[in-house]
């Protein structure tokens, strides 16, 4: 009984020592297990440019941030017109409690640019020049006519002031690569009129006669203006690389008109939706169809022109 006894404690001590043995390998082992993937910290506003390993493009997250910000909108009531007055006398307005598309995108690339600067210069001040040079003509606020009204005339007056970068015909060439096609972009067609017209539906151009007659040359030169768009149809092929957080312009065969609506890149799931001002939903929201459905489902939108905040 005594050696049974001996051989049982002897057991039992190794089975033990066995267990020790293992536990402290385990240890070892999990103080040199690395995680799957490293997380790079993207928290700062200004980011190097770093290749995306599922479709190829480069993506700059300056993007990001810009998206960011333009998120904080989410929810803000839809509200067209709020920049006209009725004495007709052009003054700034700045009014983010109801906003439309361009309210909405001009708001946000203020902030964009605002937040950009040092902190010592990020006051309302400067948010309100922000403002002036983004929505007038060469960043002058004169009177009615100094505005950008029509969207491509707004596109090329923000690219040559630096606050934007047409985008397109590089998104373009890799939508053309996937077809193995020379680029999707085509020259937009641009045949303005709409404000003179029909000057009725505008009360300004009611009240001022000779605002019309400004705005007519005003027109010429926009149809001189030399912008490219990816037509709808080729529009599928770009889709897979587009950065979230571009700006994207929707042309129209809306007679008279250019550029019928702007949003934002907003992926979800995996693909990209628009983050805009909707008249339909009454607010600033995020589409629930992915961006090709969404234009797709606009019988008068003819395709986008995309663009990067700078």
């Amino acid at each position: 009984m005594q050696k049974g006894n001996k051989l049982l404690i002897w057991a039992v001590c190794a089975v033990l020592l066995f267990l020790v043995s293992s536990c402290v390998n385990r240890n070892q082992q999990g103080q040199n297990v690395k995680p799957e993937t490293d997380t790079p910290d993207r928290s700062g506003e200004e980011q190097d440019i770093v290749q995306d390993s599922t479709s190829n493009v480069q993506q700059d997250f300056s993007y990001s941030s810009f998206l960011r910000i333009a998120s904080n909108f989410k929810d803000v009531p839809y509200h067209a017109g709020r920049l006209e007055h009725h004495d007709g006398v052009e003054r700034l307005v700045v009014d983010t409690s109801a906003l439309d598309c361009m309210t909405f995108l001009e708001s946000s690339m203020a902030l964009f640019r605002l937040n950009r600067l040092p902190e010592s210069q990020r006051d309302n001040n400067n948010y309100r020049n922000l403002l002036i040079k983004i929505r007038y003509r060469d960043g002058v606020l004169t009177d009615y006519t100094s505005r950008l009204h029509y969207g491509s005339e707004w596109i090329a007056d923000n690219i040559k002031k630096g606050f934007l970068q047409d985008i397109t015909d590089s998104i373009a060439a890799l939508g053309g690569d996937l077809l193995n096609v020379k680029g999707v972009s085509r020259p937009l067609p641009i045949r303005v009129h709409l404000m003179t017209s029909q000057p009725q539906r505008y009360e300004t151009l009611q009240k001022h006669p000779e605002f019309t007659v400004a705005m007519y040359g005003i027109e010429q030169r926009v149809n001189q203006l030399h912008l490219t768009y990816i037509p709808r149809d080729r529009f599928v092929a770009t889709n897979p690389f587009l950065p979230d957080g571009c700006i994207v312009a929707f042309s129209t065969s809306i007679d008279g008109l250019d550029i019928a609506h702007f949003g934002i890149v907003c992926y979800m799931d995996g693909q990209p939706h628009l983050l805009h001002a909707s008249s339909s939903a009454k607010k600033v929201t995020v589409t629930k169809e992915p961006l090709y459905d969404y234009l797709s489902g606009i019988g008068h939108y003819t395709g986008v022109i995309l663009l990067k905040a700078i």
